[in-house]
């Protein structure tokens, strides 16, 4: 009877543990970019995100706006005047909290990140355009899906895992040469929102050496909406 009930058990656990079907890349990105509502984004016209953003020890409102590839991002240390970061089809220029007044290019890692939200599905449905080549890994094993992105114009790897259920971004590996080294940070997923089919991780938390350098928390997110063209010029 002991015997029997041991077998049981061992059948029911098999049953239970279900490991992550063996999928090309294609097959991978295809199901993500379906996941994220990558269809869906052709009809979004204006998005509008906001919540808060911590840098350090600050945590100030943010505001995030896209319409076709363009984005503009407020952060407002001043809870009247914003700092901004636009980035247009021509031209991308940020303010700074200390002079909200002059126009500065936007470039390095600051700009290569407004890129990577200006396309609101993310960079592996992006990466092709956003200058990355795509390979599958088997560093999840039979626990998720793992793809690793590389970056050849300055080797920046990004080390992409998927969760094995809803295709989502669960975790991001980063190694991106900053400083005259490479710095590796984690930046983990969660608390997802959808907006007419269109989906963004409701929190962000990028750590360095097990120490939290930023983290973006979204309160509301609207899609379809009209937006002002002059948020993405020049004043």
């Amino acid at each position: 009877m002991r015997i029997s009930i041991v077998l049981i058990a061992i059948v029911f656990s098999l049953a239970a543990y279900s490991p992550v079907q063996d999928l090309p890349l294609s097959d991978i990105l295809s199901k993500h970019c379906e996941a994220v509502g990558a269809d869906k984004l052709q009809s979004a016209k204006g998005i509008k995100l906001s919540g808060s953003i911590s840098l350090g020890p600050a945590t100030v409102p943010v505001v995030f706006y896209f319409y076709k590839g363009q984005a503009r991002v407020e952060y407002y240390f001043d809870p009247e005047v914003p700092a901004v970061s636009v980035l247009t089809e021509d031209e991308a220029w940020k303010t700074n909290p200390w002079d909200t007044e002059t126009r500065e290019e936007l470039k390095g890692n600051e700009l290569i990140q407004l890129k990577e939200w200006a396309t609101v599905t993310g960079i592996l449905c992006n990466h092709q355009a956003l200058g990355y080549t795509a390979e599958k890994s088997e560093l999840g094993g039979d626990s998720c899906y793992v793809v690793e992105l590389t970056r050849p114009a300055d080797a920046a790897t990004y080390t992409v895992y998927l969760n094995e259920e809803t295709f989502l971004i669960d975790k991001v590996v980063k190694s991106v040469f900053t400083r005259g080294e490479y710095q590796i940070t984690e930046i983990i997923y969660t608390n997802y929102l959808q907006s007419n089919g269109i989906q963004w991780p409701g929190t962000a938390v990028e750590t360095f050496k097990e120490r939290t350098v930023n983290s973006v928390v979204i309160e509301y997110f609207e899609s379809r909406i009209k937006l002002n063209k002059n948020l993405f010029k020049k004043p």
